[in-house]
């Protein structure tokens, strides 16, 4: 199928929800990806590039699958929203050990050092768009091992909290052997948002398009989304 064939499926390295395995690309939605085009009898590879890179290109790009991208008020019109892939709660985590790192609001968290991933990223731009100023209390990571290197300065005191999701906060310390219990939730970020998604660029082929969201529904309703949900 010639539109098939010009698909791309991008992501950028974000475990567990998409990362690098021996066997290939893993994952929640990178395996949600991988049934979403067997069921719409579609074939691309999933790859990854820095999420800058993959942002980039599926703005830009028709026929660019793109995940796990957030799904915000200001994205809605950008692209074309194909399958929801989970709730999102990114919030700003401490060390237990450092109870005077007070943090009640945003306005409180401002007070201190916080490490987040690339400037593209959803929470990363909330936070520039509430006050906080990149070199100074924000420390953002051009790097797709940006939750492991945050945790890692967390817990050497380089910095005062980090930006996570609970499920990345587990699978990260488990990956690089710290304990994930020296390490608390303290604020949810109070962003708004519709979870995170499996999207396609704009302009792309309208067939793709309606092949993948009746993929979806049939994913949905047989409930092999579900299971991936659940393991």
């Amino acid at each position: 199928h010639a539109a098939g064939q010009a698909l791309r499926a991008r992501a950028g390295e974000w475990p567990p929800f998409d990362f690098k395995a021996p066997a290939g690309a893993s994952g929640v939605a990178a395996d949600m990806v991988r049934s979403l085009l067997d069921s719409a009898g579609l074939a691309a590879q999933p790859e990854f590039l820095p999420w800058n890179r993959a942002y980039q290109l599926a703005q830009h790009t028709p026929n660019v699958l793109i995940f796990t991208l957030t799904r915000t008020p200001d994205r809605e019109a950008q692209f074309e929203w194909v399958l929801k892939v989970s709730d999102r709660a990114m919030s700003l985590y401490r060390l237990k050990s450092r109870p005077e790192i007070k943090v009640t609001d945003l306005e409180s968290a401002k007070e201190y050092r916080v490490g987040t991933g690339p400037k593209a990223d959803t929470s990363t731009q909330f936070l520039l768009r509430s006050g906080f100023v990149s070199g100074q209390n924000l420390e953002p990571l051009q790097t797709e091992t940006a939750d492991q290197s945050n945790l890692r300065k967390l817990v050497a005191g380089r910095i005062d909290l980090m930006v996570s999701h609970p499920l990345t906060i587990e699978f990260t310390a488990q990956l690089i052997g710290i304990d994930s219990r020296l390490v608390e939730r303290v604020l949810t970020l109070p962003e708004k948002d519709a979870g995170y998604w499996i999207a396609l660029s704009k302009k792309s082929d309208p067939d793709l398009l309606v092949r993948l969201r009746a993929a979806a529904e049939r994913l949905e309703k047989d409930g092999g989304l579900e299971k991936i949900r659940r393991r």
